[in-house]
């Protein structure tokens, strides 16, 4: 469970949303850093602060290393999600925040929403999905995945 946490911290680098729709890839790592979590009825319940390093891979191969802090904790346990992520990321082209969600079963991996902020990202949207490894350590997890600026 607390891999799939980092999951969603991950995210993503485009490498020119500046020239428009623009599909790409990404691996990440993230380190855990702040966290607070209690078991109840057997489920850990809580949130975690983490930060997150990706580089990015745009369609004509042009890589992108972006830097970001996430936050993520656990939604109703009720709902159909393991827990949701926001992070806020940062390069040379601008700033970006990345949204996603983990189904209970996060093998399948997770989706989310890109939201651009300033910069090249500014008026950008798009969509991702990630797939979480662990990492060297228990507070390091991998991150590989895809997206589309749109």
């Amino acid at each position: 469970m607390k891999l799939a946490w980092k999951v969603a911290c991950l995210i993503l680098a485009s490498a020119t949303p500046a020239l428009g729709a623009e599909d790409f890839t990404f691996t990440a790592t993230g380190h855990d850093g702040a966290s607070a979590w209690v078991k109840i009825d057997g489920q850990n319940i809580g949130a975690t602060t983490s930060t997150v390093s990706s580089v990015g891979v745009g369609p004509d191969g042009a890589t992108q290393t972006s830097n970001g802090v996430c936050q993520s904790w656990t939604p109703d346990p009720m709902g159909p999600y393991s827990f949701e992520t926001v992070c806020n990321y940062k390069n040379d082209l601008g700033t970006y925040a990345t949204i996603s969600w983990c189904p209970k079963d996060t093998h399948k991996g997770c989706s989310g929403k890109l939201v651009g902020v300033d910069g090249a990202y500014a008026n950008k949207a798009g969509t991702f999905s990630v797939l979480t490894k662990p990492g060297a350590d228990d507070a390091t997890d991998t991150y590989s995945g895809s997206g589309h600026w749109n």
